[in-house]
């Protein structure tokens, strides 16, 4: 192993799997963005959290109410909500982000975290 690592030979082989690494991954993650957060009725799934401010706020009709958004569905946190837009029309997402009650909107789907 030392005279292979010696010779100069394991550059070019660490440099290869570095590179096919790399690429993987990258197919990968445009495949994970491509369909991950799509449900069953083709529609791009998004959370979004609303900061509610008046009590007799409702943040399921206020979401309903607003261009592009065809389903919503409560989830276990106060004030964060599960929505479905139609898939590949950002603007109604823009639109949302842009609104002074919207806290955050993040697409729903499993984020994979490593330490």
């Amino acid at each position: 192993m030392f005279m292979l690592g010696f010779s100069g030979i394991l550059e070019p082989v660490g440099k290869l799997l570095v590179v096919f690494f790399k690429s993987y991954t990258e197919a990968e993650l445009i495949k994970l963005n491509a369909t991950a957060f799509i449900n069953r009725e083709g529609l791009a799934e998004y959370v979004i959290g609303l900061d509610t401010v008046e009590s007799d706020f409702s943040g399921h009709d206020f979401l309903l109410s607003q261009s592009g958004i065809k389903s919503v569905r409560d989830t276990a946190f106060s004030n964060w909500y599960v929505i479905g837009v139609e898939a590949g029309i950002p603007e109604y997402i823009n639109s949302l982000k842009k609104l002074p009650q919207t806290e955050f909107v993040l697409q729903n789907r499993g984020l994979w975290l490593c330490h």
